[in-house]
C-alpha cells in the first residue's frame, strides 16, 4: 500500500515539492527549496560542507513555508552526516528487493498522495516486477493511508478494501486448488 518506487531521499523532494505546491507556492520558491534539499542531502552524502549546507538552509530558513520542507535548522545539522539514519536510509532503492521476490503481489497506490510521486512509482515498480502475477493498482479518492474525506479521519477507502479482499480471496483459493 502506498509503497514508494523511489528512494527516501527522492521521495522527501516530492513530499516538499507536493506541500509547497498545495499551499500555492510559486515555481521559483520550489525551485529554491529543492536545491536546498539538494545541497543538504549532498552534504549527508559527503559531497558538500557543513557550512555550504547551513548557508544553503539559512537562505530560507526565514521563510513562511520553510516548515514544509523537510529540513533542519542550519544548527540541526549533525557534525558527523555519514553516521545518522538519514545517511543509511536516504539512497535505499526499494525496487532492488520488489526485483527478487517471487510470489504474487498486489500494489495499492492512492489517488493523490502528499508522499508519493504515484505515476513515478507505479511505473518503476511495473518495470521491475519479476513475476507475471502482479496488481498494481490505483484507488481513486484516496490518501496515502488509502483513506477517504479529510487527512486523517480515519475513513479507510471501501474500494480499497474490497479489492484487496477480492485479490486474497483469489489467490487463497488458488492456492488451496493447487494442492
Amino acid at each position: 500500500m502506498s509503497a514508494p518506487g523511489v528512494t527516501p531521499a527522492a521521495q522527501m523532494d516530492y513530499s516538499a515539492k507536493y506541500a509547497l505546491h498545495a499551499a500555492g507556492a510559486s515555481p521559483a520558491i520550489i525551485d529554491s527549496a529543492l536545491h536546498v534539499r539538494g545541497v543538504v542531502n549532498a552534504y549527508y552524502r559527503g559531497r558538500a560542507t557543513k557550512d555550504e549546507a547551513a548557508r544553503a538552509i539559512g537562505g530560507i530558513s526565514g521563510a513562511p513555508w520553510f516548515s514544509q520542507v523537510f529540513l533542519p535548522t542550519g544548527t540541526g545539522l549533525p557534525d558527523k552526516p555519514a553516521q545518522t539514519q538519514w545517511r543509511a536510509q536516504m539512497d535505499y532503492d526499494p525496487l532492488a528487493v520488489v526485483a527478487r521476490v517471487k510470489v504474487p503481489m498486489a500494489f495499492f497506490f492512492a489517488g493523490d498522495d502528499a508522499y508519493v510521486p504515484l505515476p513515478e512509482s507505479m511505473a518503476h515498480v511495473s518495470d521491475v516486477v519479476t513475476v507475471t502475477d502482479v496488481m498494481i493498482q490505483r484507488v481513486p479518492d484516496t490518501d496515502h493511508f488509502m483513506e477517504t474525506g479529510a487527512s486523517g479521519a480515519g475513513l479507510t477507502s471501501a474500494d480499497y478494501v474490497q479489492s484487496l479482499l477480492d485479490w486474497l480471496r483469489r489467490h487463497e483459493l488458488g492456492r488451496r486448488g493447487a494442492k
